[in-house]
């Protein structure tokens, strides 16, 4: 009788503590605000599910297969490593969002700009799109994604967004440019980038912009992701 009480008290106790974990999950995911999932109970055990697969995304060692391709190559070139320390990434990785060094409505219309810039310069290549991996917002876009690089097709053609809620991006680079991004700290893989051909390999979360310095990087990251996924075939 006694242990039968014990057993009871602790499975009380398990059962409250987690109950109280799943409560405060979930409403710090539904803080992030919608993502590439339904903003709702649904949306949040299909994120727990998934959870159980991530990978460390600032680890480049996660590239070194793609690494190996023939043909791959950087469009970026070398970069200065991003002063400070890397900000605070939530741990859902639906949506992955930052949650420190979030962006100023100043410079987010700065980035939005810098973003309509591109496109304009690009337009026989990219336009706008909404985002097929978030859905919310609009992404750049190839025309036609079977003109490009073959990660275009798993993205349906998708380069590269912006996450108002906090001035973070998703960009598609090449390894190469990944793992750049990747060792000077100026973001990290998608925790499930390259799962079950989903994402692209490459699929890079870029660390919102604070500085001049951050600006003039996060544009020639977004340049090298725009020419890595325009790439004609048999093209360099």
């Amino acid at each position: 009788m006694t242990m039968n009480l014990l057993t009871l008290s602790l499975c009380f106790i398990f059962f409250s503590a987690a109950l109280y974990w799943a409560i405060r999950d979930y409403a710090r995911w539904k803080a992030l605000g919608p993502g590439g999932l339904p903003h709702s109970l649904i949306g949040w055990l299909s994120m727990s599910g998934l959870r159980l697969l991530k990978r460390d995304g600032r680890n480049p060692k996660h590239l070194d297969s793609a690494l190996s391709a023939t043909g791959e190559r950087s469009y970026l070139g070398a970069v200065v490593r991003r002063q400070g320390m890397r900000p605070r990434v939530a741990p859902h990785p639906i949506p992955h969002r930052q949650l420190s060094e979030t962006i100023s409505q100043e410079n987010l219309k700065r980035l939005q700009s810098l973003f309509d810039e591109r496109v304009e310069a690009n337009r026989e290549t990219v336009h706008y799109k909404q985002s097929f991996f978030e859905a919310h917002h609009a992404a750049i876009t190839l025309h036609d994604p079977r003109c490009g690089h073959v990660f275009a097709l798993i993205s349906h053609g998708e380069i590269a967004h912006i996450h108002p809620s906090d001035g973070s991006m998703h960009m598609v680079l090449s390894p190469s440019d990944a793992k750049q991004v990747l060792t000077h700290e100026w973001g990290e893989l998608h925790s499930l980038a390259g799962f079950m051909n989903r994402l692209p390999s490459t699929y890079t979360f870029i660390y919102a912009p604070r500085t001049e310095e951050d600006f003039i990087t996060v544009k020639r990251i977004l340049d090298a992701s725009i020419a890595f996924m325009a790439k004609r075939p048999g093209s360099a």
